[in-house]
């Protein structure tokens, strides 16, 4: 699954619209719609905002993992 249909997927299910969800992390509308149809991606700074201001998200596990931290270690 992309980026994009888990947001919508987990929007979805924390009954929140793309509206609301643009406004809380502070981008457009079009954005959000933009990256639920797949026609782009959200950048860092959103992805971050999602993170830090999401605790709908976090609730219903939005972010399985820390992506700010690695999951694996390789000796090189």
């Amino acid at each position: 699954m992309n980026i994009g249909a888990r947001i919508k997927e987990l929007r979805g299910k924390s009954r929140i619209n793309q509206e609301q969800l643009a406004e809380n992390i502070k981008v457009s509308r079009g954005n959000v719609g933009d990256w639920e149809r797949g026609r782009a991606k959200p950048g860092a700074d959103a992805l971050l905002s999602l993170w830090r201001s999401s605790s709908r998200f976090q609730s219903i596990g939005f972010w399985k993992v820390n992506p700010f931290r690695p999951t694996k270690t390789h000796a090189y």
